[in-house]
């Protein structure tokens, strides 16, 4: 039996190969098969995309302001809500690391503007990180910061395998 990330491979070549065969029954038959040949397809495709598994990830923070721990907070529950990351405690072989520098921030008016940095490494104490983030956003809406940083993981994940 194929493996089931080969199995979206032989669905689609089943598929380019249905509409070349000459069949000798009616037009409506090759219609029906056709038809049938989807919908055997598309649940074998679905599982092969839903069967990856997640790529672990740790959150570091080097700082304990605020700020810091609630940027920190943010991609925690970003993390959580993506399909291809999961957090995880433990040091499994393949764990991104995710380490928040000190978060800048400026008074603008009554609201503050952060300014964050990420190292995004294959351990705690990663040297040479594999790439480096940093970007800008409300105290409010730090949310927004963490859906880039989450991005960013999920980019780059493969490669700290």
């Amino acid at each position: 039996m194929p493996a089931l990330t080969e199995s979206p491979r032989l669905a689609l070549l089943f598929l380019s190969w249905l509409p070349k065969r000459e069949f000798r029954y009616a037009h409506g038959v090759k219609r029906w098969a056709r038809i049938v040949a989807s919908l055997f397809a598309i649940p074998v495709v679905a599982a092969a995309l839903s069967a990856t598994t997640p790529y672990p990830v740790q959150v570091w923070k080097q700082s304990d302001d605020r700020l810091t721990n609630k940027l920190r907070d943010s991609i925690e529950a970003a993390v959580k809500h993506s399909k291809r990351l999961s957090l995880t405690s433990a040091n499994e072989p393949g764990t991104l690391y995710l380490i928040v520098s000190p978060a800048l921030w400026e008074e603008v008016g009554q609201h503050t503007r952060v300014t964050y940095f990420v190292d995004f490494g294959r351990s705690a104490n990663d040297p040479k990180p594999i790439t480096r983030a940093q970007g800008t956003c409300w105290d409010y809406q730090m949310g927004q910061c963490a859906a880039e940083i989450v991005a960013t993981a999920e980019a780059v994940a493969p490669e700290a395998k």
